[in-house]
């Protein structure tokens, strides 16, 4: 791969990243018949809830070299992601670090 190609880290200059997705779930069971859930009988299952709600979730790029992480949002991994979107990602959250703006 070009060093054109690459997606840079401003923090190392490394070249290596993964995205992360860090979810929290809360998750709610039934009680009937002295059972957690109406989905469990004589066993708990904590799979088997009664509903699930998201209370937080965040997306980021980390540079694996020095672990910096960059605010990143995507739904769907498609031909509109390139090198240059995360690459602007990376430095418009390096230039709100350098303003004291993000304290990641």
């Amino acid at each position: 791969m070009a060093d054109t190609d690459r997606l840079i880290c401003p923090r190392c200059g490394g070249d290596k990243f993964r995205i992360k997705y860090r979810v929290s779930y809360e998750y709610t069971y039934i009680i009937h018949a002295d059972a957690p859930g109406l989905k469990n009988n004589k066993r708990f299952f904590p799979f088997l809830y009664d509903d699930r709600q998201q209370i937080d979730g965040q997306q980021f790029l980390e540079c694996i070299t020095c672990g910096a992480q960059f605010p990143y949002y995507c739904t769907e991994w498609d031909e509109g992601v390139s090198k240059e979107s995360l690459q602007r990602a990376v430095q418009s959250s390096q230039l709100h670090m350098e303003h004291g703006k993000n304290k990641t």
